[in-house]
């Protein structure tokens, strides 16, 4: 069995006529529809909601392309987390000149008053001078992972850079 498509200005024409007086059997015949509760949803539909309560639905899914305000708005989110993330460590970087200007004075006035003065709590300048104090365990072979890493162009990762360093 076919399934017959009635297109919205057929469905108008068809219900248009039933209300100006015409029987229903006449109307199914002349438009060719088959089922009767059909039309009786299309009357419905008109006198609901007039001429676009017969215009036919879109099916199934609707497409996921992106619209511009949810573009717009990852836009914005992608410009946030990047101010964030420079704004860490501008952060980052006060903090550490904080303590060094703390470790400069701190001969001469108690480290709590240093801190307190110039805006550092004393566990965050207690951690810079352990990292300073701390060795670099990899002074040895940095030298050689930054010449591999700059001979591929900047382009290798860490397995990359450790599987190129083997022997």
């Amino acid at each position: 069995m076919a399934i017959i498509v009635i297109r919205t200005p057929c469905k108008v024409a068809a219900v248009e006529k039933f209300l100006a007086g015409k029987a229903k059997a006449d109307v199914l015949v002349e438009f060719g529809i088959t089922s009767r509760a059909v039309l009786n949803k299309w009357i419905v539909a008109y006198r609901a909601d007039g001429v676009l309560g017969l215009v036919d639905k879109p099916r199934g899914r609707k497409p996921r392309g992106k619209d511009l305000a949810s573009q717009a708005l990852e836009e914005r989110i992608y410009h946030l987390e990047r101010e964030n993330a420079v704004l860490k460590k501008f952060h980052a970087l006060m903090d550490e000149q904080k303590a060094r200007a703390v470790t400069s004075l701190d001969h001469k006035y108690p480290v709590s008053m240093l801190c307190l003065v110039v805006g550092l709590s004393a566990s965050t300048f207690y951690s810079h001078q352990s990292k300073q104090a701390r060795p670099d365990n990899y002074a040895n072979i940095r030298p050689v992972l930054r010449e591999v890493f700059d001979k591929a162009y900047r382009s290798f990762g860490c397995r990359r850079i450790h599987a190129s360093t083997q022997p």
